[in-house]
């Protein structure tokens, strides 16, 4: 009997394997890929709803729509590589939460300009967590590299604790101060500090790289 999700033994080992399986409807390579590129997508929804909505907007909820409206529009994906893959998401997560900041705002008209400003703003939040990585062999060359290095260190982060994973977003992707970001933890500028000195250790224990 066929079917279009391969046995387990037979799925592809690699992200590119999954994408090229989920292309001709392999619906669990998709479900890998998309787990994959979770971590990374939330990280950059948590910081891009945090400094553009007064209210409490749920990151997880964002993404969620996001990969919902990438599976309606995956024909639309020209790209092979992870790298590309995630820019693409990037774009998809990028209208997602301009709808949600229009509608916060009571805006009907589609605002492409903050669409690319998000752009803008999730590449540079790629760009910052590929330089948490210290591992010399792991240096990324290029956006699409960048963007696969950036993948393997969010997932990383996810691992850490609530707090410290809360210091490496308010650090490294909206680069407050540690003033700033003892004000917005309730802590002092010091205990800030020390929590991201712990954070950056954490992340270096989970990525298996070591100064």
């Amino acid at each position: 009997m066929s079917s279009s999700v391969s046995p387990p033994s037979a799925l592809p080992h690699t992200p590119d394997g999954w994408l090229a399986a989920a292309r001709i409807g392999d619906s669990a390579c998709w479900g890998r890929l998309l787990e994959l590129v979770r971590p990374y997508l939330t990280l950059l929804a948590a910081s891009q709803l945090g400094n553009r909505l007064a209210v409490k907007a749920d990151p997880n909820d964002v993404v969620q729509e996001a990969m919902l409206q990438a599976l309606r529009k995956f024909h639309t994906f020209a790209g092979s590589t992870l790298g590309e893959f995630v820019a693409w998401m990037e774009a998809v997560l990028a209208s997602r939460v301009e709808k949600l900041v229009r509608r916060y705002f009571g805006t009907a008209r589609r605002d492409l300009r903050l669409e690319r400003e998000l752009a803008a703003g999730f590449a540079e939040s790629s760009r910052m967590l590929c330089e948490l990585s210290i591992d010399p062999r792991a240096n990324p060359s290029g956006v699409v590299a960048d963007r696969e290095q950036a993948v393997r260190v969010a997932a990383a982060v996810q691992t850490l604790p609530d707090d410290q994973r809360q210091v490496i977003v308010l650090r490294h992707m909206d680069g407050l101060t540690f003033p700033q970001i003892g004000e917005r933890m309730g802590r002092s500028a010091d205990a800030a500090t020390q929590l991201w000195v712990r954070a950056v250790r954490g992340l270096r224990d989970a990525l298996g790289e070591h100064p």
